[in-house]
Parts: structure tokens; C-alpha cells; sequence
């Protein structure tokens, strides 16, 4: 894979990542044996230019892909074995800057920059009727002078609210569908002399990337945050307080996406290293 962005888990167990810089999306066992290769380049019914945000709808197998350069939408129905193109039914908020992080169940909940530096919440329905829109997720530690900063960030939608975490180090936030704020927490990354160094020897139009995956179990009951490259975080996800660390040692990487799946025996983490275009699996086991 080339610069893949994103990663989810699809309803077989199987692996399905948003290969962006071969403007396509690839379906694999978790093994790495290929199952399928989802679109191409283009801008016609199932093609993408810039395939990046994913999801997995709850009720049905059915993978929504978004493109960033199309700011739209579409779906395709999942069997075992091959994928069926359904339609691209949405364009949220088309006239504003649309960041795909978003995920999908009777309704669907998009971060997107709406107006300038606007950072905003917005539910739709999946016809792309906007249901509500609201909150700021964030404010950033330092003053945001680079484009490229408003658009990184993470949001999961469980079955009855929903968790923003920024990537600067921000509060973790959880909002009910609605859009009321239900409680915060601090960003669980320790401060130290060494990292404040870092942040302020960066340039003005820069930020350091503190989360670099998060992930949830199916029940939404845990939360789990990739911070620093090799250590993970367990949260309550009702309550956002910290509950077991996990680090490793060894396998290092950039990583851009983290998938986790808790079989009630172990819990094990997909990271997709954007980098290398590989999957690197750890297991609490």
C-alpha cells in the first residue's frame, strides 16, 4: 500500500484500509491474504481521488468510503468475498472543507471544517439531510496558523453518543447524539520538561501529533487512545477515566489508523504504519 490512511474492521473479522496513494481501498484477512480490491481512480459511480475516511454501518455489511478531493460518500455492500457498489448519496457540507473521520450506524456523525476555522460536529441522516450540527471539539493547546492542523482528529459514534479526540493534545470530549457536551477529560499524555521543549521548539506553523490512533470495543464500552507511538491507553468509555496502559517495545512505525478487537480472551491492535503501507499486530495475550 501506498500512504494508506485509514483502517477499519470489517463485518467478517477481515481488515479493510483506504490505500490513498493508489486511489483505492484494499479488503484483507488479517493474515495479509488480499480478499479484494475496492475502486480506482476516477470520478464516476464507486471511483475516488483521494479515499481516506471509513466506516463500517452497524446494522447491515456495508462499508462507507469517503474522498476528500470528491467531498462525498459512497457505500458498497460486503459479502465474505467480494464487495457490490450502492450508490454516493452524501456531500456533507459541500461548500465547506470536509475532514472524513465518521462513522456510520441509522445516522452519521462527520467532524468537518465548515466556516474558516470552524470545527464542528454534524449529524446527517444517510440521505445527507443534516439532522444537527454543533461544537467546537477543541481548542488547541498553541494558536493553529497551519490548514493543515485543523483536520486531524478522531471521532467514534457508539450506539447512544459519541467520543472526539484531537490529535494536539487536546481534552478528550463525549457528546450525546444531539449535540450536549456529557463529559471531558485531560489529554492522558505526560507532561515532562522534555516534551514542552519539543512543542516550543517547533515552528509557529506546526503542532506535535500526540494521538496517532483510537479505537473502541463493539459494546462501546472501552475506548482505547495511540499516543507516542508505542503506548495505548485503555479508557471507561462513559467516563473517560484511564484504566490499563499498554507499551511494547520494538516494532516502531508511522502510525495513521488503529483497529481494535476485543474477543473477550485478548484484546488485539491493528496500526496501520502510513509510512511502510504495512499492518503491525499486537495482542494483550
Amino acid at each position: 500500500m501506498d500512504r494508506p490512511r485509514d483502517l477499519v474492521m470489517g463485518p467478517y473479522g477481515e481488515l479493510i484500509a483506504a490505500d490513498t496513494g493508489n486511489v483505492r481501498i484494499v479488503r484483507f484477512h488479517p493474515d495479509g491474504t488480499l480478499i479484494e480490491i475496492i475502486g480506482r481512480e476516477g470520478a464516476g459511480p464507486g471511483e475516488f481521488r483521494a479515499p481516506r475516511g471509513l466506516a463500517i454501518q452497524r446494522d447491515e455489511p456495508v462499508l462507507w468510503a469517503g474522498d476528500e478531493f470528491h467531498r462525498r460518500i459512497s457505500r458498497f455492500r460486503l459479502t465474505e468475498e467480494a464487495s457490490e457498489f450502492i450508490d454516493s448519496p452524501i456531500y456533507p457540507l459541500a461548500t465547506g472543507v470536509f475532514s472524513p473521520d465518521f462513522a456510520a450506524e441509522d445516522r452519521l456523525a462527520v467532524w468537518a471544517v465548515t466556516v474558516g476555522r470552524d470545527r464542528r460536529i454534524t449529524s446527517m441522516t444517510a440521505e445527507g439531510k443534516v439532522y444537527t450540527a454543533f461544537g467546537r471539539p477543541f481548542e488547541p493547546h498553541r494558536e493553529l496558523v497551519s490548514e493543515r492542523s485543523l483536520n486531524q482528529g478522531y471521532l467514534l459514534l457508539g450506539e447512544h453518543a459519541l467520543t472526539f479526540v484531537g490529535a494536539f493534545k487536546p481534552v478528550i470530549e463525549r457528546w450525546t447524539l444531539d449535540g450536549q457536551l456529557l463529559v471531558t477529560a485531560p489529554f492522558p499524555f505526560p507532561e515532562t520538561e522534555e516534551t514542552l521543549e519539543r512543542e516550543r521548539s517547533l515552528p509557529p506553523d506546526r503542532m506535535p501529533v500526540y494521538a496517532e490512533g483510537v479505537g473502541h470495543d463493539r459494546a462501546d464500552e472501552r475506548l482505547y487512545l495511540l499516543i507516542r507511538r508505542r503506548r495505548i491507553y485503555e479508557l471507561d468509555a462513559a467516563t473517560l477515566e484511564i484504566e490499563r496502559r499498554f507499551e511494547w517495545a520494538g516494532e516502531d512505525g508511522w502510525w495513521e489508523a488503529m483497529v481494535v478487537e476485543d474477543t473477550g480472551q485478548e484484546i488485539r491492535f491493528f496500526l496501520l504504519d502510513g509510512q511502510s503501507g504495512s499492518v503491525l499486530r499486537l495482542s494483550t495475550e
